[in-house]
């Protein structure tokens, strides 16, 4: 999620901060993200808490610190200290993104558009900002905010896989199959390994009517992660357009193993 880990020398601004207490501040702060991109969690945040004890307006430790709440998914510790990088920094763009994540798994969707439309403002180059924004309008049901949003992504980063996923969803809700597999197919060229990539045009071949093109991308999918229950659900419902009665009757099966209170699952299995 950062892509602001490079500290500049001027970047925490301590300029009360004596010279030894600065410098120890930033090693905390430097050992903090190595540990987070290890998936060291516990003792990145005993670092990141060290710089901030260190050096109280350490901005880039408090943004680093609510990156590993986030990832622990403690969700309020990381609005926390987000808030606090934004109170020190108000240009900080990252903090901006960082929270909008925050507030967008918490299903706060007007505060994460606020914040992400702040790191836009601040960053208009922000690729990521851009398509947070356009996760939120996305689940809001508002699809062509959504189309915008993800079309600015990849126009700043056209290797951006899930903004291209992200997009193929937008199109498919608003019933344009042929771009949603346009899309879906780009992200799997970008990353022939992408689950949601392969469930997702999976979908717009089903909506479209070509039951076979759906399977396949189904299957593929389940070959992905044979515990994707949707994959199986969906593709027992293809099977079932097709006549294929007892290959769909093994998916739903297969869904309702995975999880027992799958509803749609036990009905496509008494249809």
């Amino acid at each position: 999620m950062n892509k602001n880990n490079d500290l500049k020398e001027n970047d925490n601004k301590l300029s009360n901060v004596p010279e030894p207490n600065r410098q120890e501040a930033i090693a905390y702060y430097n050992r903090g993200v190595d540990c987070c991109i290890v998936g060291s969690y516990e003792e990145a945040i005993k670092d990141y808490s060290k710089a901030i004890e260190l050096d109280g307006k350490f901005a880039h430790a408090y943004y680093g610190r609510g990156n590993v709440y986030y990832k622990k998914g403690a969700n309020e510790e990381a609005i926390k200290d987000y808030s606090k990088a934004i109170e020190l920094d108000g240009k900080f763009a990252h903090a901006y993104y960082g929270r909008g994540n925050v507030y967008y798994k918490k299903g706060a969707n007007e505060e994460a558009i606020k914040d992400y439309s702040k790191a836009i403002e601040l960053d208009g180059k922000f690729a990521h900002a851009y398509y947070g924004r356009g996760n939120v309008y996305y689940k809001k049901g508002a699809n062509e905010e959504a189309i915008k949003d993800y079309s600015k992504a990849i126009e700043l980063d056209g290797k951006f896989v899930h903004a291209y996923h992200g997009r193929g969803r937008a199109y498919c809700e608003k019933g344009l199959y042929e771009e949603a597999i346009k899309d879906f197919s780009k992200a799997i060229e970008l990353n022939d390994k992408y689950t949601y990539a392969y469930h997702g045009r999976g979908i717009a071949y089903f909506k479209k009517g070509s039951y076979e093109e759906a399977i396949k991308d189904y299957s593929k999918a389940i070959e992905l992660d044979s515990k994707f229950i949707p994959a199986y659900y969906n593709r027992g419902v293809a099977y079932f357009k097709k006549g294929l009665y007892e290959e769909a009757i093994k998916d739903f099966s297969q869904a309702i193993e995975l999880d027992g209170k799958f509803v749609h699952a036990y009905h496509g299995r008494g249809r």
